[in-house]
């Protein structure tokens, strides 16, 4: 699943690697934990053309879940974490921004750490 942001300028890109470092453990928890859906959940930022977005990818047996099912228990995880986002605090939000500035000015351990960054 896709969810597009907005044009992509420095601020939309900042907020949505905010948004996405917060998104990545409990999606990861509700969906391949909780709701078994698979082991393979993926939520990473996705620049495309010009738009700045986030996807949820789940790498399910078709054979134990529908796509609709799966799709339903993406929407309902998102459902619950827009709650948490509006009842997180200032401090819990600047601890997410410390942890972005501290992950873009640290050194990189392999050339493909740089790469990749």
């Amino acid at each position: 699943n896709y969810y597009q942001f907005g044009s992509s300028t420095i601020d939309t890109l900042l907020m949505m690697e905010i948004l996405t470092d917060f998104l990545v453990e409990p999606v990861s928890e509700i969906l391949r934990t909780k709701e078994q859906l698979g082991y393979d959940i993926r939520c990473e930022m996705r620049p495309i053309f010009g738009t700045i977005g986030f996807h949820i990818q789940v790498i399910y047996q078709i054979d134990r879940h529908s796509p609709n099912h799966v799709d339903n228990k993406i929407e309902e995880c998102l459902t619950t974490m827009k709650r948490k986002i509006r009842l997180m605090s200032k401090h819990m939000f600047g601890e997410l921004v410390e942890g972005l500035i501290s992950s873009k000015v640290a050194e990189e351990n392999s050339l493909g750490e740089e790469v990749s960054r």
